[in-house]
Formats: C-alpha cells, sequence, structure tokens
C-alpha cells in the first residue's frame, strides 16, 4: 500500500479440521439424545408413582421407594424390553445441562392412620362381674387401643413395678400406663403401642375378681409370654406383686389370641 494508508489485517478462520465437524453433530446428538432420555425417564417415573399410590395400602407412612419400585415392577414389561428403563449416565447427564431430573416433583402419599380398636369395660347390673370385652386382642404395631366404660368403675394399668410395685408383664422398652379412676358411663382412655410384644394389664378396683386382659402387638415376646412367677427369686424384683389367682386364670393364651386375634371371655 502507498505510504500513509492504514493497514488493515484481516484474519482467516481456518478450515475446519478432519473429524471436527462430525464430533459437534455427535456432541449435538447427544444432548438431544439426552434430553429425550430424561423426559423419557421423567414419565416413567411419574407412572410409577400413580401405580404405587394405586396399590399402596392405606396408612399414616410416605410413600417409599420400594413402593414405587414394586408398582414398577408388578405393571412392567421386563426392564430390557421397556424403553422407559432408560440409563442416563453422569455424562450424559452433564452433556444435557443437568436439568432432566431437577424438576421432577416427588409426591408425598399418606396414608390413614390404622383403625382404633375400642375395648369395653363392662360389669353386671348388680355388679358382681366385671370383665374387659374384649379379653385378649391382637394389634398391629403403633394401633391405638381405647378402653371405654360401659358400666362401674374402673381402671386400666399396665402391669409394670411403676404401677403400685405390680410384676412387670409388658415389654421392657414400652411405657407403662394407668388411665387412673374412670367414673362416667362413656369415660375412655387411650394408648397407642408401639413396641411389639405382650402386654397383660388390669382394672386396679376389680384385679383379684379377675379383671384383666391381655394385649398381643405383632411378633409376642417379653414378659408377658413368661410364667406368672419368673421373677421369684430376683433381688431386684423382691417386692413386686404377684397376679393374683383369678386373674390368672382369666388370662387368654397368646397362641389362643395369634389364631383368633380377638378373644372374648368365656361364659359365666
Amino acid at each position: 500500500m502507498a505510504s500513509g494508508s492504514s493497514t488493515v489485517a484481516i484474519k482467516r478462520r481456518r478450515p475446519p479440521q478432519r473429524g471436527q465437524a462430525s464430533t459437534s453433530v455427535s456432541n449435538a446428538r447427544l444432548i438431544k439424545s439426552a434430553h429425550a432420555q430424561c423426559r423419557e425417564l421423567g414419565a416413567a417415573v411419574g407412572s410409577s408413582f400413580a401405580s404405587a399410590a394405586a396399590l399402596a395400602p392405606t396408612g399414616g407412612a410416605p410413600l417409599l421407594t420400594s413402593d414405587i419400585i414394586g408398582a414398577m415392577r408388578t405393571n412392567s414389561r421386563p426392564l430390557s424390553n421397556r424403553r422407559e428403563a432408560v440409563i442416563v449416565t453422569r455424562r450424559t447427564f452433564l452433556r444435557a445441562g443437568g436439568f432432566g431430573l431437577a424438576g421432577l416433583a416427588v409426591p408425598r402419599i399418606v396414608r390413614a392412620a390404622p383403625p382404633v380398636v375400642e375395648i369395653r369395660l363392662r360389669a353386671t347390673e348388680k355388679g358382681d362381674q366385671t370383665w374387659c370385652d374384649p379379653i385378649g386382642l391382637y394389634l398391629e404395631r403403633g394401633q391405638m387401643v381405647r378402653w371405654i366404660v360401659e358400666r362401674d368403675a374402673h381402671t386400666t394399668t399396665a402391669y409394670h413395678p411403676a404401677n403400685d410395685r405390680h410384676s412387670l408383664r409388658i415389654p421392657e422398652g414400652a411405657k407403662p400406663w394407668d388411665s387412673g379412676f374412670l367414673m362416667e358411663k362413656g369415660a375412655r382412655f387411650e394408648v397407642t403401642l408401639t413396641v411389639e410384644g405382650v402386654y397383660d394389664y388390669f382394672c386396679l378396683p376389680h384385679e383379684d375378681a379377675g379383671m384383666v386382659g391381655r394385649i398381643i402387638v405383632g411378633k409376642p415376646g417379653g414378659p408377658g409370654t413368661l410364667p406368672f412367677d419368673y421373677f421369684k427369686g430376683k433381688k431386684a424384683a423382691a417386692d413386686w406383686k404377684a397376679v393374683p389367682p383369678a386373674a390368672q386364670k382369666a388370662f387368654p393364651s397368646v397362641d389362643t389370641i395369634m389364631k383368633q386375634k380377638i378373644v372374648r371371655r368365656r361364659a359365666m
């Protein structure tokens, strides 16, 4: 160029090297494929949640991962034959931007609480006979039991040293209860039992007459399965009160409760 004129440097873009064009196309395809896989996976998970919710029993616990997997296994063809069974590798997921699963909302399935089971505290009009109805009962773990007075004054009191030094006949890890005196018809007392085992209880004013009851929660076990005098000779239990003979005779056996689930007292 002539002197005094400005010089403009023009940089020419190099033509793509061999393989660069195919790599760009390949990356674009991978990203597109990853997005498609994420959409399919989202649809599969959503469908599985719906199936699991329909199959799940009612109760108070949230839907578990095992419920979802079970629904997929129950309602699906073999995973190798399903388009929903998409495996998104970490590398593919990152290439897709990581957004595919971020928007998946996990629904919470709320199950209704198990039904409350009622025990009636009964007595004859003359008051010469008193009993718990039913006297034997099987419950699921975490189920609530409610005692309701029909006639006369009663208590529902667990066999436990904390209750006037009565012998221990409920699971060792369970919390003892004592309703105190329930004086009026319709008065009630409730307990939720969460520890598996056998629970023996009594009515304080009528224990000597044999007004007792037995509840089994889940798998039977604990002191309630042992003989009534199992604690004899133990120094720590030297001041425990024994179960009265009439009460011992009134208890239904563990086997009977496990077979029948609900046991009524024998006719007098």
